[in-house]
């Protein structure tokens, strides 16, 4: 029940946030009319993704057949790409308002983070939201290798939109990519890239003290042939572990 409450709540404020942006920001779009053009944002691909994982966590609680088959697939998303987006945004962004207010947003940007729920909506909650998510569900934890593989491929992706905007409008999504040189500028992205990194084993590590457990290895059972009750183990597994017989 008590995940049910929290993820409706945060799915349903997440779809009046996105409302209430497509409103206030659909005159500022990088390339005129096109809205598909506003995900060369990080802010704005982790203001969708948090409105789609918690409306789909809203799912998983009511439906328990959604639950037993898409709980691995669950736990994945959520440890390996939700919550480092969602750590990623929160951390750079403050950060480096905190140093300068204008390398991440320009004037007329600040006007409308001035605005203060909304600002704390899209660049403060995520996070808070995203551990209290780990302390409901205690998500399987990924292996590293998978995971740092999901994130290379998020980042070259993001990459490639924000290269290619630039190619089209000679605009970039923050002020501060303006503003350095190209060898800088490489520095900075990979910077940043480091942080996305650093914030999935910060969140493994805080999913491992809520209870989170490692994800399942596997066991591979062989018997022979003139073993009458093929297939079958006297001893239930370890706990932890995932059988496979062959």
């Amino acid at each position: 029940m008590i995940r049910f409450v929290v993820h409706l709540g945060l799915a349903a404020w997440y779809g009046y946030i996105l409302y209430y942006d497509r409103n206030l920001t659909d005159e500022y779009l990088p390339i005129k009319g096109n809205y598909w053009s506003k995900f060369i944002w990080l802010t704005h691909i982790d203001l969708c993704m948090q409105f789609l994982y918690h409306s789909f966590a809203t799912l998983m609680t009511t439906c328990s057949s959604l639950r037993n088959s898409c709980r691995k697939s669950f736990d994945f998303l959520a440890t390996s790409l939700v919550f480092p987006i969602a750590a990623t945004v929160v951390t750079l962004f403050w950060s480096l308002t905190f140093i300068d207010p204008g390398a991440l947003a320009d004037p007329q940007a600040q006007k409308i983070l001035a605005i203060a729920f909304f600002n704390h909506s899209i660049h403060t909650l995520p996070l808070p939201a995203m551990i209290v998510d780990f302390i409901l569900w205690k998500h399987q934890r990924p292996e590293k290798s998978k995971t740092f593989k999901i994130l290379l491929i998020f980042s070259s992706l993001y990459l490639i939109e924000i290269y290619y905007v630039n190619s089209i409008t000679g605009k970039w999504p923050y002020p501060i990519l303006a503003e350095l040189p190209p060898p800088l500028r490489l520095l900075f992205i990979v910077a940043c890239m480091a942080v996305l990194f650093m914030a999935f084993l910060v969140g493994d590590l805080i999913n491992y003290v809520v209870g989170g457990e490692k994800e399942y290895q596997s066991i591979r059972i062989t018997q022979s042939p003139s073993v009458p009750n093929y297939g079958t183990l006297i001893d239930k597994p370890e706990e932890g572990y995932r059988v496979i017989y062959a």
